[in-house]
């Protein structure tokens, strides 16, 4: 545990050495410190540790009384989730029941007040913060490069992490450790031959993971597009690509997946324009005919029991709501308020989750089930309706010079947010870091194109 302790602390101070040293603002600070899960703390709420330069960039933005820009859809998404929530939480929900539970399981009716602000500071926050800070193309290269340092980061720990414990049976950065007990989940393979979930510094493995699925894509389109804002492309995506499999993340296999799923089709529908297709099957399907029979008994136990064996119903807290939801549809149109299905599903958790919980929250794994327990089925729409109206205006950017990075842009968003709504609410805050850059793109765009058009008023 002390290596795990001295590798946090000397993350933080390399953040701190960097600002102060002005290598990085403190927006690129927040970028940064983004997969960094393990740095997490409770004060009441659960804080991030991207969270603190966070709060510092929007406080030091508004005494400087810079103009700040954000989009319309993003507003009246948060507007109807602070209008409904409060409207909700103050007139339509019963919280006395709450004070019949016998432990801490259960947090008090103003839960709804630290989410509210959670949602509107931290998470909105972040895609503010970065649509007001990329102003041009070296800004915006900067900023994905210093995602793709942190994950690069995160991966050479797991690295070190794994081939420790190959060598010499010892974790140093362990999961978890309670009343002085290592607690690991391990994954056996290949016989005797096991190693523990790589977890790093990215909190959980399934946040290891979904960030390193990320990283994976950035990569890859700043290689298929020529963007330029990575060194040794190829090299990191091989680290990528071997560690996250290693955290044996369903969450950041899964995006993995949708992600080459999404290429295979891209390719099929071009290469029925050319001869390559039949050549390519050739050496492909030999190949993934090879990489099965070799591999099929301990790919097929990891099938097993990270895929098939689980689904909603397995995910406890996911259960739960969907208990709740089924015996309540009043709730589904406009939800019971951020924070507050924690208090009305209540009688819903089972008897043997609630030791297990004790002191934790009700969270859904699943973005549209966690969307409409909270906001119903509005909030998703207007949710929705962010994203549809950013891809919309990023297609729209095919003359300028950003075009490269529109299209790099949507297939990213699309990917994550599939998978967000799809299972992994973890990926969010990557989302909607992916999402300010998004809408910075739009506003360069515009004002490319304004100055555009002046030029030609004035020739």
């Amino acid at each position: 545990m002390i290596v795990k302790l001295i590798l946090i602390y000397a993350v933080v101070c390399f953040v701190v050495l960097m600002i102060m040293c002005r290598k990085y603002s403190l927006v690129e600070a927040t970028v940064f410190l983004i997969p960094f899960q393990t740095l997490g703390f409770q004060l009441g709420l659960l804080i991030w540790p991207f969270y603190i330069p966070l709060i510092l960039a929007i406080g030091l933005r508004l005494l400087r009384g810079k103009r700040m820009f954000i989009s319309k859809t993003v507003l009246l998404y948060l507007g109807y989730v602070i209008i409904s929530t409060v409207i909700i939480s103050l007139f339509f929900i019963d919280f006395n029941f709450v004070n019949r539970t016998d432990s801490n399981y259960f947090r008090n009716e103003g839960r709804f007040i630290s989410n509210l602000v959670k949602i509107s500071l931290f998470q909105i926050g972040i895609l503010f913060v970065i649509s007001n800070a990329i102003k041009d193309k070296a800004r915006l290269y900067k900023i994905v490069r210093v995602y793709i340092e942190a994950l690069t980061i995160l991966a050479l720990v797991g690295l070190a992490q794994l081939l420790i414990y190959v060598i010499f049976n010892y974790n140093i950065v362990p999961l978890r450790v309670r009343d002085g007990v290592v607690i690991e989940p391990m994954v056996h393979i290949f016989g005797s031959f096991k190693f523990p979930r790589l977890c790093s510094l990215g909190g959980e493995p399934k946040g290891l993971g979904a960030s390193l699925a990320i990283g994976i894509m950035l990569v890859y389109y700043n290689v298929r597009h020529k963007l330029n804002m990575v060194k040794n492309p190829k090299v990191l995506l091989a680290l990528f690509t071997f560690i996250l499999f290693c955290t044996v993340s369903t969450g950041g296999i899964g995006i993995f997946v949708i992600f080459l799923v999404f290429l295979c089709l891209k390719w099929i529908l071009n290469s029925f324009r050319r001869i390559v297709f039949k050549k390519s099957l050739l050496i492909i399907l030999p190949l993934c005919l090879l990489i099965v029979f070799v591999g099929r008994q301990p790919l097929s136990n990891l099938v097993q029991t990270r895929f098939l064996d689980r689904n909603i119903g397995s995910e406890a807290d996911d259960a739960t709501i969907q208990a709740f939801l089924k015996d309540n549809p009043r709730w589904w149109i406009f939800g019971p308020g951020s924070g507050n299905i924690h208090q009305l599903a209540e009688p819903y958790v089972p008897i043997t989750h609630r030791r297990l919980n004790q002191g934790q929250i009700l969270n859904s794994r699943y973005g549209h089930i966690k969307m409409i327990s909270e906001n119903g089925i509005v909030g998703l729409i207007l949710f929705f309706s962010i994203y549809l109206a950013l891809i919309y205006r990023l297609s729209r950017i095919t003359t300028s010079e950003y075009r490269r990075e529109a299209a790099f842009l949507i297939n990213v968003i699309f990917v994550m947010l599939l998978f967000y709504l799809a299972r992994a609410n973890y990926v969010y805050p990557p989302l909607l870091f992916m999402t300010g850059i998004g809408f910075a793109l739009v506003r360069m765009n515009t004002r490319e194109a304004l100055i555009r058009n002046a030029k030609v008023v004035l020739g």
